[in-house]
């Protein structure tokens, strides 16, 4: 477990930008917990089928969902920012003139037509069908599982669908559809697979397993040709084939052109905090960041029903080197928050009530978990959104004064 994977290595800033994450966030998703996070990106790829933006807001939602297990983390508490000489902690190092990579945010006409298939896809009933088990055929299918001839109820299932090609987001159910290629409405057979460490948490180790498979259904898509019509109903507000194609590579150009925002500025931040030098470390913002994410060790811990010794353990991980773990993390954690400070007092960066409450709205909306910008100002507390604001204005100042390379 690496403690700084919550952040992606950029601090608590970047919890906001899932596209500048280095690392899969291991303290939310632990290594036994692989079936979910495969879980959660086959869901990604089916809400492309709803459109380029469903993505997008997907990710989002997911990872504000790892905000809801971190709010507490923030460190907006500490008043010295206002009140004390912050070059007494740190030495800012250049922020201005920096250069950065650029990322390539031209829309092609396959990506276009990927997203206009998907979308076509989706909005196409299954029917029946007399085809084998290949790709691109749905498969309703039971499977039982038999360890040295042992059942095994718990790793066994009844009337499962999976579309076969596709990735199912368990290793075992996509081997089995392998195996299955090739076969009939009512056939069965036996197949033998490997099951990984741990598979589904059963506490067992890798072995092969005898699975026993009958096919209880097949459907597919025919998908019909694509006229105004159908455009019509693919995407609200537009009539059009060639309207429906404009929106698409709109929205997929928007979307890139955010995603490479986000890498610049995560780059930048990255050679601002290279040039920078924390001189000491304020205890009190410190205790409160070592204090927050020590919690949420414990939180995570109690939310799995296991005491943190044993929560570690599982990822090969001890108390002690979690604490040395927290204490890097802290120490990174304060030196970015005295330098976006810095930054803000040289800069005369401030937000007026009015900004932070648009911005509460702005990432209510864009999240899908919250009802309106009370309720996200609510759960995170006035005083994190407007250090989230405040942040988002200084890298927006970064930026603009960096040079592409």
């Amino acid at each position: 477990m690496v403690l700084t994977d919550v952040y992606g290595g950029y601090g608590p800033f970047f919890q906001m930008y899932p596209f500048c994450k280095k690392k899969a966030p291991l303290l939310l998703f632990p290594d036994k917990m692989w079936y979910n996070t495969k879980k959660i990106r086959n869901a990604e790829r089916r809400m492309k089928k709803g459109g380029t933006g469903s993505v997008r807001r997907w990710r989002l939602a997911l990872f504000l969902f790892g905000l809801l297990l971190l709010g507490s983390c923030r460190t907006a508490g500490w008043r010295g920012f206002d009140k004390e000489d912050l070059t007494a902690y740190l030495s800012l190092g250049e922020y201005r003139g920096l250069t950065y990579t650029v990322h390539d945010t031209s829309v092609s006409d396959e990506e276009v037509e990927a997203v206009i298939l998907a979308l076509r896809e989706e909005h196409t009933a299954l029917t029946p069908t007399e085809k084998p088990v290949g790709d691109g055929v749905t498969v309703t299918f039971d499977r039982f599982c038999f360890l040295n001839g042992v059942s095994m109820p718990s790793l066994s299932e009844e009337g499962a669908t999976c579309r076969c090609g596709d990735d199912p987001g368990d290793p075992v159910v996509a081997a089995l559809l392998d195996g299955m290629r090739g076969m009939k409405l009512g056939e069965s057979a036996e197949l033998t697979v490997t099951l990984p460490a741990d598979y589904r948490g059963e506490g067992i180790a890798s072995c092969e397993a005898v699975y026993s498979v009958t096919v209880r259904a097949l459907y597919e898509k025919e998908i019909p040709p694509l006229t105004d019509e159908i455009a019509a109903k693919l995407r609200a507000g537009v009539s059009t084939v060639g309207e429906l194609t404009e929106a698409v590579r709109s929205e997929l150009l928007a979307e890139k052109e955010a995603e490479a925002s986000y890498r610049a500025k995560a780059q930048l931040w990255e050679k601002v905090m290279e040039n920078s030098t924390l001189r000491k470390k304020p205890f009190d913002l410190y205790q409160e960041r070592y204090t927050a994410l020590y919690r949420t060790v414990e939180d995570l811990a109690a939310a799995a029903s296991v005491s943190l010794s044993d929560y570690l353990a599982a990822q090969s991980q001890t108390v002690e080197g979690l604490e040395a773990q927290i204490m890097a993390q802290a120490t990174s954690d304060v030196k970015e928050q005295l330098a976006f400070h810095e930054i803000a007092k040289r800069e005369d960066i401030a937000c007026t009530e009015g900004e932070i409450r648009d911005f509460a709205a702005q990432k209510a909306s864009e999240s899908g978990l919250f009802s309106s910008s009370d309720e996200y100002m609510e759960y995170y507390g006035y005083e994190t959104v407007a250090e989230n604001l405040l942040t988002e204005k200084v890298l927006d100042l970064i930026l603009s004064s960096a040079v592409p390379a």
